[in-house]
């Protein structure tokens, strides 16, 4: 039983702190506390001083972080973190695969490393936007691979807010839309031909 597992600890030690231990609430609720128990004397008579806190929401936060990890991660959209100047501070595997940069390559870089130079205008006015607060979705434009290729992409960027709710950065979600542009030219190219015959 934990109970006598811990006041034997504490008589031993003097000290005892477990996290995650399982407890219910008066109502039946499950919750997950740390528990922190220490003797100290006082006056020659030993008091033991027990301190509980509910972790229930954190763990419930770290869950959720983890979740997040893990959709990113498995994303088939590069998505990439930035602060509030541009400098590229989250880089998933799919950017990777979409930009050809390893994650050591590109972080700490500005993201105007991904954008051709006759573009960086059309760029800081869509990060403009984003500081002001505002969502940009699916934004056709062309972005530059490691090699300079050029990469038709759907572009999305969304504020990200730190725990006080001040603007912090924002992410980018970068859909590679090349095939679609290139099947969207030949059936042009073919409509116009047949409007020629």
């Amino acid at each position: 039983d934990l109970s006598k597992r811990l006041f034997k600890e504490l008589q031993a030690t003097g000290y005892v702190r477990y996290e995650d231990v399982p407890l219910k609430t008066k109502a039946g609720r499950p919750v997950d506390v740390e528990f922190v128990s220490n003797v100290y004397f006082v006056g020659g008579v030993s008091v033991v001083q027990c301190n509980i806190r509910d972790n229930t929401a954190r763990k419930h936060t770290e869950e959720g972080l983890r979740r997040m990890a893990a959709i990113i991660e498995c994303s088939g959209e590069g998505i990439v973190g930035a602060s509030l100047d541009g400098v590229i501070e989250s880089w998933n595997p799919a950017s990777e695969r979409l930009f050809g940069y390893r994650a050591d390559e590109i972080l700490g870089r500005n993201v105007s490393a991904l954008c051709p130079p006759e573009l960086l205008a059309e760029q800081a006015r869509l990060i403009e936007r984003v500081r002001g607060g505002k969502n940009i979705q699916q934004f056709e434009t062309l972005r530059l691979g490691k090699a300079g290729k050029p990469i038709d992409v759907s572009l999305s960027l969304s504020p990200i807010v730190d725990e006080a709710g001040r603007l912090a950065g924002f992410s980018g979600f970068y859909r590679n839309i090349t095939q679609s542009r290139q099947l969207e030219a030949k059936l042009l190219q073919s409509q116009k031909m047949e409007g020629i015959g």
